[in-house]
């Protein structure tokens, strides 16, 4: 038998809703001031933080409204919110049972898409990778049909690909269609039945195939995952070439799990650092 319980959950700002007062009196240090919102801030707009001077706050419109915002607007990505618990009674109301505030930090998807794009055009890294067949493509009498490519998100603009049937398409469409392959199994397997093609017409070919998505590869995986950089790492440690991307990830995922321990409103240095660790990664690269 189902019981409803006394308690419910509901989404609130992290900042005390009674600072509204202090807004209405058009008092904005109070907000400068805080670390808690600080972070909030530089989380929210990096470079309007760092711009930011006390001398500022008064004439500039934007920092009011992310002040309103962190006292009046619990936002579904949880920058300025947390989880309260309230009790049923004849009045429903908040009850307080403590708090227990944690930093919840992955890194952002377009960073790491850019890195995995970036690995798949090297061929010492595509040659350690596995590929499947993107089962959205539609097979036509003549032609294969991929609708809606945007490239892992980064185009604007969504666009329709046709690529025309030959022998060797449907060959790889076939051994990768169920599961995934090895590229340098496959790039054998091809050799073997076609010894005039060079091995880097393959690879070349195979790379086209991946770049307009009628193939993943198992680093696709990777910018959807909730364990990203370790997944990340787990396929570059074995790859000699990669071993100084490997040591930049390593020490970009132990600044974040450092990071991640630290009170709100601690650690603006060390999150600023990240930032700067996971840029000149993204330009190294």
């Amino acid at each position: 038998m189902f019981k409803i319980k006394d308690n419910y959950i509901y989404r609130q700002c992290v900042n005390d809703s009674r600072l509204i007062d202090k807004l209405s009196e058009n008092n904005l240090e109070i907000f400068f001031d805080s670390k808690v919102f600080k972070e909030m801030l530089l989380v929210a707009n990096p470079q309007f933080f760092h711009n930011l001077t006390k001398e500022k706050i008064y004439t500039n419109s934007t920092f009011r409204n992310y002040a309103k915002r962190s006292i009046t607007r619990a936002t579904p990505f949880g920058l300025f919110s947390s989880i309260g618990v309230g009790s049923f009674s004849d009045i429903s109301y908040p009850q307080k049972i403590g708090e227990n505030y944690k930093k919840k930090v992955s890194v952002s998807g377009e960073w790491l898409s850019s890195i995995c794009m970036m690995l798949e055009n090297e061929d010492s890294v595509l040659l350690k990778l596995h590929i499947q067949w993107n089962q959205k493509v539609l097979e036509l009498s003549d032609k294969y049909q991929l609708s809606n490519v945007n490239y892992w998100g980064i185009s604007e603009i969504s666009k329709d690909l046709f690529v025309k049937k030959t022998g060797l398409l449907e060959f790889i469409q076939k051994l990768t269609y169920r599961s995934e392959v090895s590229v340098l199994e496959l790039v054998h397997t091809i050799q073997s039945k076609s010894p005039d093609l060079e091995k880097q017409k393959i690879l070349d070919y195979i790379r086209n195939l991946i770049t307009n998505e009628f193939l993943f590869t198992n680093l696709r995986k990777v910018a959807m995952s909730h364990k990203d950089l370790d997944d990340l790492i787990n396929i570059l440690k074995d790859i000699d070439e990669q071993r100084k991307l490997t040591e930049d990830l390593l020490q970009i995922k132990n600044c974040i799990e450092q990071y991640a321990k630290l009170e709100l409103g601690e650690g603006i240095s060390q999150y600023t650092e990240i930032c700067k660790k996971m840029s000149y990664t993204r330009g190294a690269s």
